[in-house]
């Protein structure tokens, strides 16, 4: 009876070692992630026009790309790389303002962490008692940044992760300047207020 015990612990401990073993291998193939601020002390002002209410900030992101912050009429509006770059500035027509912190998604490339993806989160006013949060998803390219994906975080649980999921599984085959944005899970007001130029 004991050798019996003894056999079956064994083949207990060798089944918990192989589980083990695959779950550090599906966390060590997870997405990695990193976060960069949007604050003063990660910002330079370019332009400050304070009789027409107008600024516009560039601020440092994840491994030197750089992120063209616009403000003007209550209005927020955000840009990739350089001014002369062929990514245009995105927005929402409604007054808006932006997180302070933004996500980037990475992935290993000749043994660097290569950033694929961001994740920010907006406020979006939809009328004077109502504020929905959006979280705009944008893929990353060698030579250009396009908006990819929203998620209503107002409207939907777990929207955090729901992004994520979003940038690391849907982007790839997502054609900056051929595919349009799409909305994910459930949407509200905020979906009608986009703007592109």
């Amino acid at each position: 009876m004991m050798k019996y015990y003894c056999a079956r612990f064994a083949r207990l401990l060798i089944l918990a070692l192989v589980l083990s073993a695959i779950a550090g291998g599906f966390a060590a193939k997870a997405q990695e992630h990193a976060y960069t601020k949007l604050d003063e002390a990660s910002c330079l002002t370019l332009i400050l026009n304070e009789e027409e209410a107008y600024s516009q900030q560039v601020c440092k992101g994840y491994d030197g790309i750089a992120l063209f912050i616009s403000e003007g009429d209550i209005r927020i509006s955000v840009s990739y790389r350089s001014q002369k770059s062929k990514d245009g500035f995105f927005s929402f027509t409604a007054f808006n303002t932006i997180g302070n912190v933004m996500e980037w998604r990475l992935k290993e490339s000749d043994g660097l962490k290569v950033p694929y993806a961001t994740i920010l989160r907006w406020h979006v006013q939809i009328n004077v008692d109502r504020h929905d949060q959006i979280l705009v998803i944008t893929k990353l390219e060698e030579d250009k940044a396009c908006v990819a994906a929203f998620v209503d975080a107002s409207a939907n649980a777990g929207a955090n992760e729901m992004a994520r999921d979003i940038a690391d599984h849907q982007l790839e085959a997502f054609r900056c300047g051929q595919d349009a944005p799409q909305w994910y899970g459930k949407s509200g007001p905020a979906k009608g207020l986009t703007r592109f130029y």
